[in-house]
């Protein structure tokens, strides 16, 4: 498969739903799959077409021909189509005999809720990073401004609660190292020198690309209950 065929398939299926890849045939074929549901999508080039063969339990789909400027839109509708025909389905779970089956079936639920939310913050940041714009899904976390140990189940799916970040962004921000006022606009923890920011690439009234009044909230509460700004 020719590598910018490969780079777009893959950022595509990033941003829609389809968050994990491996390679076929030597690479010419990329099969896609997800923790939302169970199957298969193998992808394979054709001249300037991408072959999209579903191989998913339940759902009756032939084999699409779809151009590169169509496929978010026919992966984004594949996904949704599968979530619905799929919905009664358990998820498949890796046996493990150390594991009590109803902490299993507690993980799985949380692998599901995870992967949800990150494709929703890859739907809404365009699958770039919040703050650099930087968008190869391979460096981008989900994270969470209100964590999913304090969140309740509909703020742990909520794609407002947290922003979609840059490994190093992350960190931070999940350490409390970095918060957001209500402008987007970037706090540095009393921990950070000039220094460290200057190594970090963090640069004065460095920003949100942008910022929605649903974020407010959740952003408040990271300040307050995350966000070290004192020494402690």
């Amino acid at each position: 498969m020719i590598s910018s065929f490969h780079s777009l398939l893959t950022m595509s299926a990033m941003r829609c739903g389809w968050e994990n890849w491996d390679e076929q045939d030597g690479g010419e074929v990329l099969r896609l799959h997800s923790v939302l549901h169970p199957g298969y999508i193998l992808v394979s080039q054709e001249r300037d077409h991408f072959r999209i063969v579903p191989d998913i339990p339940g759902v009756k789909l032939s084999a699409q021909y779809i151009t590169p400027d169509c496929l978010d839109a026919f992966l984004t509708s594949l996904a949704k189509q599968v979530g619905d025909d799929c919905h009664d389905m358990p998820p498949v779970v890796a046996e493990d005999d150390g594991v009590p089956p109803t902490q299993t079936e507690a993980l799985a639920q949380q692998r599901l809720g995870q992967a949800r939310y990150r494709a929703a913050l890859m739907a809404l940041w365009n699958g770039a990073c919040a703050l650099t714009g930087v968008d190869i899904p391979e460096l981008l976390r989900a994270s969470h401004a209100k964590p999913w140990s304090d969140a309740s189940d509909r703020e742990r799916l909520d794609p407002f609660n947290g922003l979609l970040l840059e490994v190093r962004f992350d960190q931070l921000f999940d350490q409390g190292l970095i918060s957001f006022n209500d402008d987007g606009i970037m706090m540095t923890s009393v921990r950070l020198s000039t220094d460290h920011c200057r190594r970090l690439g963090i640069t004065p009234n460095m920003r949100l690309r942008f910022i929605r009044p649903a974020h407010l909230p959740y952003l408040a509460w990271h300040r307050e209950r995350v966000f070290r700004d004192r020494n402690a």
